[in-house]
């Protein structure tokens, strides 16, 4: 099995929904150049987290492959039902000591609870990989989830390991949660070809 992970395009700001902002029209943008480059490569399925940000992101894509697509709660940022949504580009821009809070221990940083957003993670990405067997899945998440699945792959401690770009994609290749292997990480050719 395959799996396309990418992150959703740069949400708006000042938006009236703070806590779960649709795209900006730079991420429209991005969605619209991710769903060309997903055109080429057989995708038969869409899965989304159902936060607007990723599921405006992931209907381009489906609308431009024709197919259907799902969401899936556990695909959701750490931050998913909080009033404000904070990019990492943003928190990035914190002081220092708040930065390196949010480094040590995101999830608690944004408010959840890091066993159960794991969890819920490693859950949708086994149901995913149950219900799709032998099928190329593309699916529009957070950098969180993101993060999680490559640190559950490589074995590493924490969850703040990569910092995947809007609309980057992540590909793996296996059959089980236990045998996924990474086949690239954070790709952005397919927006910065178009954006040049």
């Amino acid at each position: 099995m395959n799996l396309i992970l990418v992150r959703h395009g740069k949400p708006a700001k000042g938006s009236a929904n703070a806590g779960d902002p649709p795209l900006s029209d730079e991420g429209r943008l991005q969605a619209q150049r991710v769903a060309r480059q997903l055109a080429t490569e057989g995708v038969q399925h869409i899965v989304h987290s159902p936060l607007h940000r990723a599921e405006e992101t992931a209907a381009e894509s489906a609308r431009q492959l024709d197919i259907s697509k799902e969401a899936l709660a556990g695909l959701s940022e750490a931050d998913a039902g909080k009033a404000l949504y904070r990019s990492v580009e943003d928190l990035r821009k914190l002081e220092s000591s708040q930065w390196e809070s949010f480094m040590r221990d995101p999830v608690t940083f944004l408010g959840g609870d890091p066993v159960s957003f794991r969890k819920a993670v490693l859950s949708a990405f086994e149901s995913i990989l149950a219900n799709h067997r032998h099928q190329k899945v593309a699916v529009f998440t957070h950098g969180l989830p993101i993060n999680v699945m490559l640190s559950h792959v490589l074995k590493l401690e924490g969850i703040t390991n990569f910092v995947p770009h809007f609309c980057s994609i992540t590909r793996l290749t296996g059959e089980t949660i236990d045998t996924l292997q990474i086949v690239s990480v954070n790709e952005t050719l397919h927006i910065q070809a178009e954006a040049d």
